[in-house]
């Protein structure tokens, strides 16, 4: 599958939203939240996967034996990435570089968001 890291974005800011100290991010797929809703249950479970072997969700976050795919927590290197992808301005330099993965989007983000403090 093509990697689309507005997904992994929208991924991100969903988890950010809804979890909470005792509150998880349960996806099915016949349940996608209105913010995942655009992208395939095939799409969003890849792209899941790819957050968790990046290491932006924690070591618990995992697929149920229904196949569901639950996240309890993001990772401190998640939160990183979020605050540099948080903003569209931001992120349109980000896209416009063309991330072909998780550790080259990290990267991209990094090296974005330092142009623009320097």
């Amino acid at each position: 599958m093509r990697f689309n890291p507005d997904c992994v974005r929208d991924i991100l800011l969903e988890c950010e939203q809804r979890i909470g100290p005792y509150e998880e991010l349960y996806l099915e797929e016949t349940n996608i939240p209105t913010a995942l809703s655009k992208y395939s249950w095939d799409e969003l479970l890849y792209h899941l996967k790819q957050c968790k072997s990046s290491n932006l969700f924690n070591d618990d976050s995992h697929e149920d034996v229904l196949g569901a795919y639950v996240v309890t927590d993001i990772t401190p290197k998640a939160h990183e990435l979020l605050e540099k992808i948080r903003n569209n301005t931001l992120w349109k330099k980000i896209l416009n570089k063309g991330a072909v993965s998780i550790p080259s989007l990290i990267s991209t983000a990094i090296e974005i968001a330092g142009l623009v403090i320097s």
